[in-house]
């Protein structure tokens, strides 16, 4: 019993209008929704591929400096405390202190990577 919008000529067009509006206007909000938070991801990637890549060249320049100590000296650092002095050593791009150990065989320069914490983001540098 609904009624016929044939009687009503610029209502039916008003009504389409409205329609087209609401569907295109859905489609860009989800469109751009769906866009921007595929930039946000890239860049958040690119950024952390970024900050790893910086970690991992300075990884390197600590052991370069831990083998020159070694030629130097005679003998392995105890610490990067005394590779670097006077001056404190470097941190890693996420503000973690670099850490170095020596296991008995060779040295291993290493960060906690991004989330601070020992396990699966570590990134580690052997010779």
């Amino acid at each position: 019993m609904g009624r016929d919008l044939g009687h009503y000529p610029a209502l039916a067009i008003a009504f389409a209008v409205m329609f087209a509006i609401v569907l295109v206007g859905g489609g860009v909000v989800l469109f751009a929704t769906v866009g921007l938070g595929f930039v946000s991801y890239s860049v958040g990637t690119a950024m952390s591929d970024a900050q790893s890549a910086r970690a991992e060249l300075e990884l390197q320049a600590a052991l370069q400096r831990v083998q020159l100590f070694h030629l130097e000296n005679g003998r392995w650092p105890s610490s990067l405390d005394e590779v670097y002095a006077p001056e404190p050593p470097p941190r890693d791009p996420w503000g973690n202190p670099i850490r170095y150990r020596w296991s008995g065989l060779q040295p291993e320069v290493s960060s906690l990577g991004p989330d601070g914490m020992p396990g699966v983001d570590d990134i580690e540098v052997r010779p």
